[in-house]
């Protein structure tokens, strides 16, 4: 999914905007040097050559994968968060990471999120367990005032 929008994004022209780079929220500094559009490029060329599917698959459990798909495309939000964590908590650093890699980039993240949308139209695209949860960007979003509805 990710591949294709932006996909779609470079090739109408669009601007991309990195909500971790705007908050210099990075955990690899090797892209430091590169332009938006030069990530969006590398990124381009991981995904089109299956590097990352590789990587992902062989590092969690297929059947989950399957499940949390299948969940995110029925809209349950309540069980892509159940899954997400099924899928993470064999790792000892658990906490630290859904800290770190979910509740912290989303409250940061929205710290820009309003006034981005407040100044163009806007899509946001985001992981999906960004989304779920009472630290999710949905609800973080609502809470602001925003109306926030499935498409």
């Amino acid at each position: 999914m990710d591949i294709t929008l932006l996909k779609r994004a470079v090739k109408k022209g669009y601007d991309i905007i990195g909500l971790d780079n705007r908050i210099n929220f990075q955990f690899d500094t090797t892209n430091d040097s590169l332009t938006l559009k030069q990530q969006a490029e590398q990124m381009i060329s991981i995904f089109e050559n299956n590097q990352l599917n590789d990587l992902i698959r062989a590092r969690l459990e297929l059947p989950l994968i399957d499940s949390l798909k299948d969940a995110y495309y029925e809209q349950d939000l309540d069980l892509i968060e159940h899954i997400s964590v099924k899928l993470y908590t064999d790792s000892l650093n658990y906490g630290n990471i859904e800290r770190e890699l979910l509740f912290e980039r989303n409250f940061k993240w929205m710290e820009h999120i309003p006034s981005i949308i407040h100044e163009q139209p806007s899509f946001i695209a985001v992981g999906v367990r960004h989304l779920p949860g009472e630290n999710g960007l949905i609800d973080l979003l609502r809470k602001e005032g925003f109306i926030v509805e499935p498409l």
